[in-house]
Order: structure tokens, then sequence, then C-alpha cells
């Protein structure tokens, strides 16, 4: 069973049987050759992951999933309209950063044309729209494009934050980012689910990943590509209030053999762990958070999860989003 909470409009919604209507209606083709059964896709279902998120499954998060399921999960989303002011020359320094494995944090910062513009920052406006606003405005018109100085671009996110009841007082806690417009600027951004941890405490299965969508000219088609962010990644940060996750967002690129242009145009992020609940608490808990970057200055990020929301230093250098909160109620 699955209770949707949309935006802060606090309308519930109840959806029943999602996995099998889509196991029914899609000829399911995972990109990495796993053969789900309908059972199984109802199964992922069952633990709030998306139609994309099982299409682009990798064999080891599914041997971390096939095993558990899922009795009853509450999802808030929130949908926002980011509007972005890019200071004069700063297109330039957008432009000059090339990004490679989204695993290495500021993989290549070093630019001779990033010194013009290092105390810039792209100041940044966060209004909260409705559904129906979010699908008419960013699933249309062009993908990001830097123009002339100063600039106004304008991106679009949809954040849910979601928890599932794995049965033996075991909770999923999940924060799903999804940039159908890309921002400005794509560095290393910050993903993080609190909790309330005098009533329940982390206890592991810990996962996180980025999937991208490729917009290749001139000779235009599309293509998609993953990373993954196990455990054993350093881009985590652990503590008793919760878990956060640091993922460079992958950014445009122009291939210097083929002569290619690869345009990111959507970008899917999300991150999980397992609580266990320890008190005698009536609802559990969990508050999404999520920081962008808007400063491209060298520097080393802080992060704190305590007080049930995020904070990330040097606090000048990121835009922080609306912290969502997901409450389900102990059966």
């Amino acid at each position: 069973m699955k209770i949707l909470v949309v935006g802060s409009l606090l309308c519930a919604v109840l959806y029943l049987a999602e996995g099998e209507a889509f196991a029914k209606e899609y000829a399911l083709e995972n990109v990495n050759g796993i053969d789900f059964s309908d059972e199984e896709i109802e199964q992922l279902f069952s633990l709030a992951f998306t139609e994309d998120e099982i299409l682009n499954m990798t064999e080891d998060e599914w041997n971390q999933n096939k095993n558990l399921e899922g009795f009853e999960t509450v999802e808030v989303e929130q949908y926002l309209k980011i509007t972005e002011t890019v200071p004069e020359g700063f297109e330039e320094t957008i432009l000059s950063i090339e990004t490679g494995d989204p695993e290495t944090e500021e993989s290549s910062l070093i630019q001779r044309k990033l010194q013009t513009s290092i105390d810039s920052v792209i100041e940044t406006e966060i209004e909260l729209i409705s559904k129906e606003e979010f699908e008419r405005e960013s699933l249309s018109g062009s993908e990001y494009q830097v123009s002339a100085n100063p600039t106004k671009s304008t991106s679009y996110k949809k954040m849910t934050t979601s928890i599932t009841s794995l049965g033996n007082k075991k909770y999923r806690v999940k924060n799903n980012i999804t940039w159908t417009k890309m921002p400005s600027m794509r560095m290393t951004d910050v993903n993080a689910v609190s909790i309330r941890s005098s009533d329940v405490r982390p206890v592991g299965g810990e996962y996180g990943k980025q999937t991208w969508k490729y917009k290749v000219t001139p000779r235009t088609h599309y293509k998609t590509g993953s990373a993954e962010y196990k455990s054993s990644s350093n881009k985590w940060k652990y503590q008793a209030s919760g878990y956060s996750l640091k993922q460079n967002l992958k950014n445009d690129y122009k291939d210097r053999l083929s002569q290619q242009s690869y345009q990111v145009v959507e970008l899917n992020l999300y991150m999980y762990y397992t609580i266990q609940q320890d008190g005698k608490a009536s609802y559990i808990d969990a508050y999404g958070g999520y920081a962008h970057r808007t400063n491209p200055a060298n520097a080393s990020i802080g992060i704190s999860t305590g007080g049930l929301s995020l904070s990330v230093t040097p606090s000048g250098y990121f835009s922080h989003h609306p912290t969502t909160h997901a409450a389900l109620k102990v059966r």
C-alpha cells in the first residue's frame, strides 16, 4: 500500500496494485540485462522504486533488494521552480568545467577562466509549485542554455521523500531528486534524510545512484548513463540523526574525437538507508533535505543532519531547498 502526499497541500491519494499494472503494461527491458518477473517488479514497487529506477537497476542493487518486501509506504512529493541569476562572465566558467567520473568530487575545477568568477555566486529563488504547473512548464521548451550577461535561467526539480515498512520494526527512508531542466551549475550537491534519533537509529542498508540522460548532437539521439554510490563510497556522511550523500552532478561535454556534443537533459538522484525502531514512537518521521551548489570555488564541504534538517558549509556556497517531512504511523 502506498500513500502519497503532494507538496504542502496534504492531499492523500491511495495507489493500489501499481506494480502489477506496470508489469502488464510494459515490456520491461532492464538496461543491465536483468529479466524481472511480474512478481519481482511488484516487489520493487513495494519498496518505493520508480519505473525508471527499475529499468536502470544494476545487479548489485537488485541483490541488495531481492529478499526485501515493503508492507506500507508513505511518500511526500514536492515540485520546485528554481530561478537563477548568473553573474556577468559566469557562463564562460560554467562552459569551461569538464566533469569526469561523478564519484570524483570537483574532478576538474582548476581552470584558468574559473579564477575570474571565483567569488561570484549564483543568486537563487525557489518557488514551490503544483504538480500541474511542474508538468506544464518543466516538460516543455528547450533544455538549459547559457545566454547573455547577466542572465536568468530556470530549472525544475521534483523531490520525493519516502518511508517504507520492511517488517520487524525496520524501515527504509529514501530521498529522490529529479531535475527535468538543468540548473546553471552542476557540481557536488548533497542529498540527505534526517530522522528522530531518539525514536529510531540508522542500521545500514545504504545505497545511492545518479542516472542521467544525454541529448547527443549533431546527429540527434539520446543516451543514458549512471553512477552508483555503495556503502564503500567515501561520499557518505554517517550520523546518528541520519545519512547524507555527496553526489557530483553529471555535466555536459564534447567528445574531441567524434566532435559530438553531449547535453544532459535529465538527472535523477536517489539515496536510501535502513532504520530500526527502538522506542515506542507512534510515528516514524523522515525529513528529506537537498543542498545545491551555487559557487564554483574549491572548498571542503561540511555536512550535518542534526535538528531534523540538512546543514551544509560553507553556507554561502549552497542553496537549500525546502525540507520535506514524511510520517508513517506505526502499526
